[in-house]
């Protein structure tokens, strides 16, 4: 594929040293750093200057193409142990505990309830480590909580930021990585709703309908809202982390840096085929006159089902049947990328049907979208008091693809980033034996108050806060190596006691403790978890709130207070 000249791009195959053996050498040479990083992508001789084209052996380059390679690799086996892994938590939850599958497996196995991955009641991993599904107004009065009383309807006019509008993004986040029909009953039976529809849709270049999405109304006629949920990562799909891995980009005319992975997500473009991109940008030069914005060929428009489109379509014709409703996108991990994204080429393609009724984007642990020039863009359309970005502490996802020179990723907007407590403004060294309240957590913690006080900076923990950018943006630093891990044992030592903290709908399970365990080892992954986010929006101050009251600032780490000279150094590096 030759690069054109009047043309910014760089792109990585991730599909390069197929076969076995052959993708094995491919990643044991990248490691060894090796030359085989040249294979990989293609960049336009407008994309980087001289000096950075030569530097073709950083880190962060090599390790971002050995994940993406590497979860290509392990896809399939990946898929396969994650079906047994829910198959098996799917068969003790259906039946009331271990024993109990256990002695109808042995003794009664008529009695075994088996559920069938298509229906209603069958649960990914997330709905097995957090089960909660009811919207907030449901539920329960809170003990202990630390936010007022949550709004009296979802959607409060022009309040974007109340706490009901955050409570039910983040819970159809949540929700679209279930199957349809789980998704339909809750939607319909639960939250008393009007559900549209589920959509699985086309990836031409991983070849598979891997993008999901699902749409629902406030109420069937004259509806008020009109909300468009993105699926996320999935845990055990190795095509979804290869997308949060990626760093490939293209310059769109208009817009700037967009990272390709998730415009081809969206069903956009081929990063095989130079000329879908081109496709796209006269598409969307068009505007609203142009039925399909895909870049991709008319047979695929024709054969398969493209997600932007079909997204567009639908809200479109929603909007016409509710003149009074307003559009609101959500997603969690991946899914938060493509709402941002989705939401912003609304606007780059003049969609002023959806876009002149936009009520909220909400995305919660979202990966970098693109560049500084697209950051601005979406901003400047979107506009801040509409766009609520999420972060939960020390969450991996948001954190890639990385911002420094080469990779040039940039965040959009503001973000809310929610630390272990979710709000209060606490001194670590207090926080741990005051906020359990129970005689046995100073036994239980205490050894950790010293520990944690040499870490304390705002980001280990302190207040909900508005951010120009979640701390420690790159994830990977010498100074997280101790206090991330020291953050992931204070949430696991807690974990237990969330039920008389702050009610039993907060209980946690053995699922969730486990990934809180493995959060030790990898802090980043667990603190993805969407139970983090629910409880971040639940028992944190609602995001209208915080961005009111909390000053616009950076964080500084404890390593940046003490030792300045260190940071700056790698600043100018």
């Amino acid at each position: 594929m030759d690069p054109s000249k009047t043309k910014e791009y760089m792109l990585v195959d991730p599909k390069t040293g197929d076969g076995h053996r052959g993708s094995l050498k491919f990643m044991y040479d990248l490691a060894r750093g090796k030359g085989k990083w040249k294979d990989s992508r293609t960049v336009s001789e407008l994309a980087l200057d001289e000096d950075e084209t030569k530097d073709d052996t950083t880190w962060q380059q090599r390790m971002s193409l050995l994940l993406c390679k590497l979860m290509w690799t392990i896809h399939g086996p990946l898929t396969a142990f994650g079906a047994g892994l829910v198959y098996i938590l799917n068969l003790i939850d259906a039946n009331d505990g271990v024993f109990k599958t256990l002695g109808r497996a042995l003794v009664n196995r008529s009695a075994l309830v088996v559920r069938d991955p298509k229906s209603a009641e069958h649960k990914t991993l997330f709905a097995i480590a957090d089960p909660r599904f009811d919207l907030q107004v449901h539920a329960p009065p809170r003990p202990r909580t630390l936010n007022a009383a949550p709004s009296a309807v979802f959607f409060p006019g022009e309040d974007y930021g109340a706490l009901g509008t955050a409570d039910v993004s983040i819970m159809a986040a949540k929700l679209a990585y279930e199957n349809q029909a789980f998704i339909e009953r809750v939607v319909t039976e639960t939250w008393k709703m009007n559900f549209v529809g589920f959509y699985s849709c086309w990836n031409q270049f991983t070849g598979r309908s891997g993008t999901q999405f699902f749409i629902f109304t406030d109420q069937p006629k004259d509806a008020k809202a009109i909300v468009v949920a993105w699926r996320g990562t999935e845990s055990f799909n190795g095509y979804d982390w290869s997308t949060d891995f990626d760093f490939s980009w293209y310059k769109l005319q208009g817009m700037g840096l967009v990272h390709i992975g998730f415009l081809e997500a969206l069903g956009l473009v081929d990063r095989n085929s130079m000329e879908s991109f081109t496709k796209l940008e006269t598409n969307c030069a068009k505007g609203r006159g142009k039925d399909s914005k895909s870049g991709l060929s008319a047979e695929v428009r024709r054969n398969r089902q493209l997600a932007y489109d079909k997204a567009t379509a639908v809200v479109k014709e929603l909007m016409a049947a509710n003149p009074e409703a307003k559009l609101f996108v959500t997603g969690h991990s991946l899914g938060g990328s493509l709402a941002a994204l989705y939401t912003t080429l609304l606007f780059h393609s003049n969609e002023e049907a959806a876009t002149s009724k936009l009520g909220a984007l909400y995305t919660f642990g979202q990966p970098r979208v693109g560049g500084l020039d697209f950051s601005q863009y979406m901003i400047s359309k979107i506009g801040e008091n509409r766009y609520w970005r999420i972060v939960y502490l020390n969450d991996l996802v948001p954190r890639i693809p990385f911002d420094d020179r080469l990779f040039q990723f940039k965040h959009s907007g503001l973000c809310y980033y929610f630390d272990a407590r979710y709000g209060g403004k606490v001194r670590a060294s207090s926080i741990l034996a005051t906020h359990l309240e129970l005689p046995i957590a100073s036994v239980l913690v205490s050894p950790l108050c010293s520990i944690v006080t040499f870490a304390d900076s705002a980001r280990v923990f302190g207040a909900v806060q508005t951010l120009a950018e979640a701390p420690n943006p790159n994830f990977f630093s010498l100074t997280s190596i101790v206090t991330d891990r020291v953050v992931a044992l204070y949430e696991l030592v807690r974990s237990p006691f969330f039920r008389w903290l702050y009610g039993p709908e907060y209980a946690e399970n053995f699922v969730t403790f486990i990934v809180r365990v493995l959060g030790i080892v990898v802090p980043g992954i667990s603190c993805h978890f969407l139970n983090n986010y629910v409880n971040a929006v639940r028992l944190g101050p609602s995001p209208l709130v915080a961005k009111l009251h909390e000053e616009v600032h950076e964080i500084e780490s404890w390593w940046s207070k003490k030792f300045p000279w260190f940071s700056r150094s790698r600043k100018t590096q």
